[in-house]
């Protein structure tokens, strides 16, 4: 999906995909209110090795923005490499929100955050390792249970 507004993804159940399951890209414009809600995503099938399977991935192009985003009440396990995968590139994810999500079972990390802006990560279970960038500004992480490591890296410095 790029840059797309007023998105609504839902009461789906994406599985055995050889790439990202779900992307989102701001390549030509800004990002409105993109909804990926109560899904079950899983299953990474990797048939060509090199690919870098997440099961979403938000990812700001060209210095555009995502604007109130929402990930919230999502199932994702058995990926490949990431599960959620927030990271604003050369702009910005602002007034976003990540809740009630379960997340384990993934590769390299469950959880990135990187370059958001007054973002609520709250009430997520998350099993793995979870990334929170220095780069983000005003972000609230509250009442989530992670087990794993937890890193407050940039996501490109943890190779």
């Amino acid at each position: 999906i790029s840059s797309s507004s007023h998105v609504t993804i839902n009461g789906c159940e994406i599985y055995d995909v050889g790439e990202d399951h779900i992307t989102l890209r701001t390549e030509f414009d800004d990002c409105y209110q993109i909804h990926i809600t109560n899904n079950i995503i899983r299953n990474t099938q990797r048939w060509n090795p090199k690919a870098h399977c997440d099961a979403i991935q938000f990812y700001a192009d060209k210095g555009h923005r995502f604007y109130s985003c929402r990930v919230t009440g999502n199932i994702i396990r058995d990926m490949a490499v990431q599960g959620l995968f927030i990271h604003a590139g050369s702009g910005r994810f602002i007034d976003g929100l990540v809740e009630n999500n379960l997340i384990y079972n993934c590769g390299s990390r469950s959880l990135i955050l990187s370059k958001t802006t007054d973002t609520i990560c709250r009430n997520n279970t998350v099993v793995g390792t979870s990334s929170f960038s220095e780069k983000n500004s005003r972000l609230a992480v509250y009442n989530n249970l992670f087990t794993g490591p937890y890193v407050t890296k940039d996501p490109a410095s943890l190779g």
